[in-house]
């Protein structure tokens, strides 16, 4: 009886539950009736503020280096984004600008177009420069 016990034992284990079985009835040649009781598990520490803040420093640290890792990419894809960025943000407050346009005024090109719409494209390429340190 003990073998079928740690059988199911194993069983449940297995399948990543962590149980006890406590009995099993036999019925007719087998297995059947198994009362199993759940364990809870305990850690071999307990939770301080110290660990806590240890775990906060190192999610901070991590968070950080994704972040440097993301800001050395390839700079002509980030270049390309923040055009597009720019272009499909003043184009919803109505700036008539295309991409070829935004793309000389960042490179400081002169362009003819209203002075207005030039002016919004230096301010939002200044807003996602702030953004992005």
């Amino acid at each position: 009886m003990r073998d079928a016990i740690e059988s199911v034992e194993r069983s449940l284990h297995h399948a990543g539950q962590r149980h006890r079985v406590s009995t099993l009835s036999r019925v007719a040649g087998g297995y059947h009736g198994i009362n199993v009781k759940r364990t809870v598990y305990h850690p071999p520490c307990k939770l301080t503020p110290e660990i806590v803040a240890a775990v906060a420093r190192i999610a901070e640290t991590v968070d950080q280096l994704a972040t440097s890792a993301q800001r050395a990419g390839n700079p002509r894809l980030r270049r390309a984004n923040r055009i597009r960025t720019i272009h499909g943000s003043l184009a919803i407050e109505g700036n008539t600008l295309s991409k070829t346009q935004i793309t000389a005024i960042l490179a400081g090109k002169r362009i003819i177009a209203p002075p207005r719409e030039i002016q919004e494209v230096r301010n939002a390429a200044g807003a996602y420069e702030l953004l992005g340190k």
